[in-house]
């Protein structure tokens, strides 16, 4: 959002103001980096005898941890747009997020991408098709050319549904409601794929389809 801020408004001043900052939230997240390049999502614990998972997790589900796609491809993208955030204020620390981002990348594609199901998939489930990842892998640039026209095909076979394309393609054990979720915003997010990679007709269709 704040790369965005300044893309929009041209005020560099504000993204001077409140870089630090967002170099250290981007260092939290660094520091949580493993040696494999990505970051491993572990249980939140509220006390000894209970976890608050869920609230790490937009979708709800206290057990979809481990080395996780969705956190991943923001840790990505938030990698990228720090590192051009960087690079527009000067600051030298852009070229350790441009090689980190790179890390990432490659690491991205070799654990999550399921060559099988045409998709990317958590470490976790190799079965479930999420369509968080799928979708932001392509509107990141995580997933380019014929892998990015191959997840967004698989989510329009295995995730659409008469009320939109749902986060998982099936009805997992780990989802809080046992069944099936759609999330309006991801919606809007595979839509943006769709017309990041020139499928503006199935894009359109999906708007129609969820609003």
């Amino acid at each position: 959002m704040a790369a965005n801020h300044y893309r929009f408004s041209g005020n560099l001043d504000f993204e001077k103001r409140h870089f630090e900052s967002l170099v250290m939230s981007l260092r939290w997240m660094i520091e949580r980096m493993g040696a494999d390049g990505l970051i491993y999502q572990l249980p939140v614990y509220d006390n000894t005898f209970s976890t608050y998972s869920s609230c790490v997790e937009y979708t709800g589900s206290r057990d979809r941890l481990g080395e996780k796609t969705y956190l991943n491809a923001l840790y990505y993208q938030a990698l990228k747009e720090m590192a051009w955030l960087g690079n527009e204020l000067r600051d030298e620390r852009s070229d350790e997020w441009v090689e980190l981002a790179a890390t990432v990348h490659k690491a991205y594609n070799e654990r999550f991408g399921n060559e099988d199901l045409s998709a990317f998939c958590d470490s976790f489930d190799r079965t479930a098709i999420p369509q968080d990842c799928n979708a932001l892998a392509v509107l990141f640039g995580l997933a380019e050319g014929d892998r990015a026209k191959q997840s967004l095909y698989t989510l329009q076979k295995r995730n659409w549904s008469p009320c939109g394309s749902t986060i998982p393609d099936q009805s997992p054990s780990y989802f809080p409601s046992g069944t099936r979720m759609i999330s309006p915003p991801m919606n809007t997010h595979e839509v943006a794929a769709r017309f990041c990679v020139g499928d503006t007709d199935s894009g359109i269709k999906l708007i129609k389809i969820e609003y």
